[in-house]
């Protein structure tokens, strides 16, 4: 079957050494199977073959750690899944690039691993939770200077809303936001 070849810049992944470290914080039971495309490059090669998909950006899911590991574990985790989106780009560098992951909770600690990953091989985006713990953090002062690097880096930012009910948003939570026009 002929497939038009598109890039797929939503796609969830779960790096072995990511779900290594999830499993030590008690939550391994949620995390994907090893042999499944999710968590396996070779699967999610003959994934994409199959469906035209010539390349993916990798993020993380909805699953996000951000709002429930404090701030240090999360910089630890961003820094296991940016590190694997590089090893990623590197072993097939036609088929995969990757978003950097941010410990979004803490500006400072976020900013760090921006700096960090800048320029790195096959990193072209920030992944973020469009809020985290039902706070639209990217409009408080004290993330204006992590937005204004992503800026600078020509980073576009994906934006992905995290799991829960208080993430999502609604008529209830946008409020007088909402409007009819």
């Amino acid at each position: 079957m002929n497939h038009p070849v598109s890039i797929d810049l939503h796609t969830h992944w779960l790096p072995p050494a990511y779900n290594v470290a999830m499993a030590k914080l008690g939550h391994g039971s949620s995390r994907g199977d090893p042999d499944s495309p999710t968590s396996n490059l070779d699967k999610r090669i003959q994934w994409m073959d199959t469906h035209g998909v010539q390349m993916h950006v990798l993020t993380l899911s909805g699953g996000m750690p951000w709002q429930w590991v404090p701030s240090d574990v999360g910089e630890t985790l961003a820094r296991i899944v940016n590190d694997a989106s590089v090893e990623a780009h590197l072993a097939h560098p036609d088929r995969f690039m990757g978003a950097v992951e941010l410990p979004i909770q803490d500006p400072n600690r976020s900013l760090k691993e921006l700096n960090r990953m800048a320029g790195k091989p096959g990193i072209c985006a920030v992944h973020l939770p469009n809020s985290y713990e039902g706070k639209d953090y990217i409009f408080e002062p004290q993330y204006e200077e992590l937005l204004a690097r992503c800026e600078k880096l020509g980073y576009p930012l994906l934006f992905h809303p995290l799991d829960g009910a208080i993430n999502c948003y609604s008529p209830e939570r946008l409020g007088d936001k909402v409007s009819d026009t």
